[in-house]
């Protein structure tokens, strides 16, 4: 049996104490017609005079989530991935192209992809790369020449508002870091962070299988037969639709969300889909997401076939 005593200032501890200890002898003795036991007790004094005690806020501090952002060398206030990405943008916008982008020894311009602007955050956040120089990763200079050739055209044609690409990566921004950031912790990052396969050859793609390119596809409209491609050009690369599929699938950051795009191949091969550039084609049709969407069987939902058309413009 428990027993508090309620001891305000005015009162003395010990009389307090007897006079709860009396009280509790007389109840058990007067139990049973006056022969009663008296029964163990402890007696606990609550000081109702003073504050009750606290948890230390040390503990709960220690408990928050770390803050978002990353704080810079000095002790500066963070730095969030947002902010050097829109830094990154106005610092390399090119005013011909009306995006990021690079100019080669040879005078191209090469627009960076969404994972190459990806990864310079991720590495500008943690302070192993700068604002105004490339990253050495990205090996610019060695750039497929089918992408610089896409470049050059690009830059004649209207560019996209910039905040759409903002848009873009800010989406992609989430599952990316979280990709890097996870296999730093494990230990398992290469010495060439990963790039989309328009940045570097098939054969260095992981879980890839390195194909012959095929001669370019005639342009939308025109039947879909292969030629030969003139003399002193390379040839685009232009795999078949069930091999694309099973890269992206198999790729590092594409492959990630595990959204097994190939199981969409007999459905768009039924169509006539046969090549990478079938697919290309799409990207210039209006409301394309809902033409692939029905060229599909509708097995295909808006966000699996926005992405796709993403990295078909990446790829090809």
């Amino acid at each position: 049996m428990f027993i508090r005593a309620v001891v305000e200032k005015e009162y003395k501890d010990w009389d307090s104490l007897i006079d709860c200890v009396w009280h509790h002898r007389s109840l058990c003795l007067e139990c049973k017609g006056g022969k009663g036991a008296i029964k163990p007790f402890s007696i606990k004094i609550t000081y109702t005079s003073r504050p009750a005690r606290r948890e230390s806020s040390s503990k709960k501090d220690s408990k928050k989530a770390p803050d978002a952002g990353l704080k810079g060398k000095d002790g500066d206030a963070p730095v969030k991935e947002h902010e050097l990405l829109r830094q990154l943008e106005k610092c390399h916008m090119c005013a011909a192209c009306g995006r990021p982008c690079y100019i080669l020894s040879n005078g191209d311009h090469h627009q960076y992809t969404v994972q190459e602007m990806l990864t310079w955050v991720f590495l500008l956040s943690r302070h192993q790369a700068v604002l105004e120089r490339p990253l050495e990763e990205l090996k610019l200079e060695d750039v497929p020449m089918h992408q610089k050739k896409k470049a050059a055209t690009m830059a004649a044609t209207p560019a996209p508002p910039a905040v759409d690409l903002s848009m873009q990566m800010m989406n992609m921004m989430g599952t990316f870091m979280a990709s890097l950031a996870g296999n730093m912790a494990m230990g398992q990052v290469p010495n060439q962070l990963p790039m989309t396969p328009a940045c570097q050859p098939l054969a260095a793609v992981p879980n890839t299988v390195p194909i012959t390119p095929t001669p370019p596809t005639p342009a939308a409209g025109a039947p879909s037969t292969a030629t030969t491609a003139p003399a002193g050009e390379e040839a685009l690369y232009n795999p078949d639709l069930e091999t694309w599929m099973c890269g992206l699938d198999d790729h590092t950051v594409h492959g990630s969300l595990k959204l097994n795009y190939n199981q969409h191949t007999p459905a768009l091969r039924a169509e006539g889909i046969l090549q990478l550039s079938d697919l290309y084609n799409l990207c210039d049709v209006e409301n394309n997401v809902i033409v692939l969407h029905d060229l599909s069987g509708g097995s295909l939902n808006y966000g699996t076939a926005k992405r796709l058309l993403v990295y078909v413009e990446e790829d090809y």
